[in-house]
């Protein structure tokens, strides 16, 4: 559960840590949300990959980890969604 809410914990204290810098706040969101979204993006796909491939492997449990997988990649790539679009400070 803690990885679903870091990608919205980061964005609001890198919103608060730019508006610290006496920003209007408008623009310390949008500045804030802009320095972290590439970073984010990508540690939620190295994420997402390590999910994936975990449904790969040719084992009894095969169905359950594919399924596992397929929800935790829904999971994590939602949380991104969703930390880029309704979370604000």
């Amino acid at each position: 559960m803690g990885i679903l809410v870091d990608d919205a914990t980061v964005e609001i204290e890198n919103v608060h840590r730019t508006w610290r810098r006496k920003k209007p706040i408008l623009r310390a969101i949008l500045d804030g949300a802009a320095e972290i979204a590439t970073p984010a993006f990508v540690s939620t796909l190295c994420i997402c990959i390590v999910f994936r491939a975990g449904g790969v492997h040719q084992r009894i449990g095969q169905v359950a980890l594919h399924s596992a997988g397929d929800v935790g990649v829904f999971a994590m790539l939602t949380s991104y969604f969703l930390s880029r679009t309704l979370v604000r400070p």
